[in-house]
């Protein structure tokens, strides 16, 4: 009877560790689904390969995804879209490759930003990017650092800003700066100018207020210009207290008015 308890126990402990080992095979990782969405030729794409490739035959079920996702993410550039288990055995990922798109000189260094304002780097020397020209009250300090989101201070004028960049498929060959001047810091006044690679500049004026709108009357203005006006006019948007409505003027560019203060 002791023989047959021991043989009984036995065969169950051999099917137990059979069965561990058949579900620690089923639910390995085998397949790791990768989607990029970057450049061709970015340097990025081995380095996050070399992180997914850690997970191959590990047990899905201990496959710690936040880890993953924030080794990707400690490159700046490299954001993760999508992170998930697919039993039994694959892992669904979408990782994204931030651009450049604006950048900041404070004290001759150069901070990048994608088109989200979301820091990027901090670099010695410019790049072929949108200059953002600021004074310091006009954004929050704290929020310029590596992987910090920038912040402007008037809410208003960032949405004057997407408001623009929304219209133009390409702005990022269309601008080189986006300058914001405050007039007034007791009223609020800021003006937001848009300098484009043709020469012709875009002005905003009392950004805080109706600004999407002025930005859209802008749009309207800078469209019916021919490319030859586009070389040197300036479309100043603003409210018209005598037309009761926003209004957009052109004006040329001259030497004086380029240098003479906003």
């Amino acid at each position: 009877m002791k023989h047959k308890r021991l043989f009984a126990i036995s065969t169950a402990l051999v099917y137990l560790v059979f069965m561990i080992l058949c579900l620690a095979y089923a639910f390995s990782v085998k397949h790791i689904n990768s989607e990029y969405i970057m450049q061709a030729d970015s340097v990025r794409y081995e380095k996050v390969e070399k992180i997914l490739s850690d997970c191959e035959n590990k047990n899905l079920c201990f496959v710690n995804l936040k880890k993953i996702k924030n080794n990707i993410e400690k490159d700046a550039y490299l954001k993760v879209l999508k992170i998930e288990k697919k039993f039994p055995n694959s892992i669904n990922v979408t990782v994204e490759e931030r651009k450049e798109m604006f950048e900041i000189n404070v004290d001759g260094q150069y901070f990048v930003l994608d088109e989200n304002y979301f820091v990027l780097a901090k670099k010695s020397a410019s790049g072929n990017n949108v200059k953002l020209e600021l004074q310091e009250s006009d954004y929050d300090k704290n929020s310029l650092k590596i992987k910090g989101t920038f912040k402007l201070v008037a809410k208003e004028t960032e949405n004057c800003i997407a408001k623009m960049l929304d219209n133009f498929s390409d702005w990022k060959n269309l601008l080189t700066k986006i300058k914001i001047v405050e007039i007034d810091s007791s009223s609020d006044n800021y003006r937001v100018i848009f300098y484009t690679t043709q020469g012709c500049q875009i002005e905003i004026r009392k950004a805080k207020s109706n600004g999407e709108q002025k930005v859209m009357v802008a749009i309207d203005a800078y469209n019916k210009l021919t490319d030859l006006q586009k070389t040197d006019s300036k479309i100043i948007a603003f409210y018209s207290e005598k037309m009761g409505q926003v209004t957009a003027d052109i004006e040329k560019i001259t030497i004086e008015k380029e240098n003479s203060n906003d």
